[in-house]
């Protein structure tokens, strides 16, 4: 019980301090240009490393996952060979928390995890092209939650790299991006990475 007690106030504690910061709630959906002209930072790399730490607040405590991100490409920006990105979330004790929609906090600290809707969540190893306002993170760096977040994977046919939306659904053009998903987009072939780099560079000279 005291346990679950402490679980309670540490969750209270949380929505306070998130209060404080911003009012994070469903991202609505983002055209490819609104996603690379919010980025002040795009970059192509892979999670080096990730950890769990406590902040502290004027109105409560909360954890963070510092997500160490490799660089192998700067796409917009400028960054070092890697950069710390701090998301809100985590874990405590023994005890599952799930929020959605709610300014919240998480992170992973024990075996209890409070999670944090659309915030995105990586493994060590993963590869992606991320749009990030490094300039005023507050809940997370990424640009619309998780929208800015493009995981790279290997071709079904084994051909090269190819990108994918957050979620892991294809799209064959930066255009479908933050449109309505047709029947029809079932089954499309993947953009690849080169092409998707150079739709980013090319919006990028457009914007200036």
């Amino acid at each position: 019980m005291r346990r679950q007690a402490h679980v309670i106030l540490l969750l209270v504690g949380c929505l306070l301090l998130v209060a404080t910061r911003s009012a994070w709630s469903q991202p609505a959906p983002m055209t490819f240009p609104e996603l690379v002209s919010e980025a002040n930072l795009i970059v192509r790399g892979y999670v080096a490393d990730q950890r769990a730490e406590w902040i502290s607040g004027e109105d409560g405590t909360a954890i963070v996952t510092v997500v160490i991100f490799r660089i192998e490409r700067t796409l917009k920006g400028d960054a070092s060979i890697q950069i710390p990105l701090e998301f809100l979330g985590g874990t405590i004790g023994d005890t599952r928390i799930e929020v959605s929609h709610v300014p919240t906090c998480g992170g992973t600290i024990g075996d209890t995890r409070i999670e944090v809707s659309h915030v995105p969540t990586f493994e060590i190893g993963d590869r992606a092209v991320l749009f990030l306002d490094t300039t005023t993170p507050l809940i997370s760096p990424v640009i619309g939650g998780d929208l800015g977040v493009f995981p790279i994977t290997v071709s079904p046919n084994g051909s090269g790299d190819v990108v994918v939306s957050h979620n892991g659904v294809s799209f064959a053009s930066v255009a479908q991006l933050g449109a309505p998903r047709s029947e029809d987009a079932a089954g499309v072939s993947p953009l690849s990475l080169v092409r998707f780099e150079s739709e980013i560079m090319r919006a990028g000279q457009e914007i200036r």
